[in-house]
């Protein structure tokens, strides 16, 4: 049987999981949703606090199937034609499932990562698709995203979360995996790992033995 990744398993499904970095992209965010789309977003910061997640979640309440979900991850592979061959093939066709907001989503995750000549052609496609195509991008150094592109998103900057939502986050996975622990215990995990909750939660679900941190 094969062992559940706990960050994965507990991605968040409803506004209130989610850690957010402040009510007023909570906020916006519960106003897109209830509008049934966002625009075309640029999700920055480090890694591990929470710009995957969030794409996760916004596509989950948006409720668009997978089939109209086009994901590239730029750190496997930042050469033009493949990112050509899978964004112009998604695109070019209409939301043919249940998507019933008739809006697709190409998400771009470690965009920072793509050559020059693929950012050139993200940004005609951006820039092109205005309609039925919404682009999510993530990355890690915005700086190294052509400002050109950036221009054409709405961005959100995420920076380290508050450290008690941090620990209430890892304390409410502990006690949903039944696991014993105590809070000194957790505040050694929590100071070798903040602000990375991605990797907290990677790092307690390796020293858990028999239901145990």
């Amino acid at each position: 049987m094969a062992v559940d990744i706990w960050y994965e398993k507990y991605l968040p499904t409803t506004i209130d999981e989610y850690v957010w970095k402040d009510d007023d992209m909570k906020n916006k965010i519960i106003e897109w949703i209830s509008e049934g789309g966002v625009p075309h977003l640029l999700l920055s910061g480090k890694t591990g606090l929470g710009k995957s997640a969030l794409v996760h979640l916004i596509l989950r309440l948006l409720e668009v199937p997978n089939e109209d979900i086009c994901r590239f991850n730029a750190s496997k592979t930042r050469q033009v034609d493949k990112l050509e061959q899978k964004i112009e093939g998604f695109t070019t066709t209409y939301p043919e499932f249940s998507n019933k907001h008739g809006i697709k989503y190409v998400v771009l995750e470690e965009a920072d990562r793509l050559s020059a000549l693929a950012q050139g052609f993200l940004r005609e496609e951006i820039g092109k698709n205005v309609n039925n195509i919404r682009f999510i991008l993530t990355c890690n150094y915005r700086e190294r995203i052509d400002s050109a592109i950036v221009g054409r998103l709405q961005e959100f900057k995420f920076e380290a979360l508050d450290q008690s939502e941090f620990v209430l986050r890892i304390v409410d996975i502990l006690d949903k995996e039944k696991v014993k622990y105590d809070i000194d215990t957790i505040s050694l995990f929590v100071e070798n790992t903040y602000p990375n909750l991605r990797k907290c939660i990677g790092s307690i679900q390796q020293k858990v033995i028999n239901g145990e941190l």
